[in-house]
């Protein structure tokens, strides 16, 4: 178990480093808020 544990930090640092870690997060949350400001405005609108 403690190995997995070790693996999966050294793969979670590894990633981070990168920097196609930055553009999937970036791209993850400008999704992520489209979809959730997106419902607001169609709510609004259709009041």
């Amino acid at each position: 178990m403690n190995q997995m544990i070790q693996i999966t930090l050294k793969e979670f640092k590894d990633y981070f480093i990168s920097p196609i870690a930055y553009i999937v997060i970036s791209l993850f949350l400008v999704v992520t808020g489209w979809f959730f400001f997106s419902t607001f405005f169609f709510l609004i609108q259709q009041t």
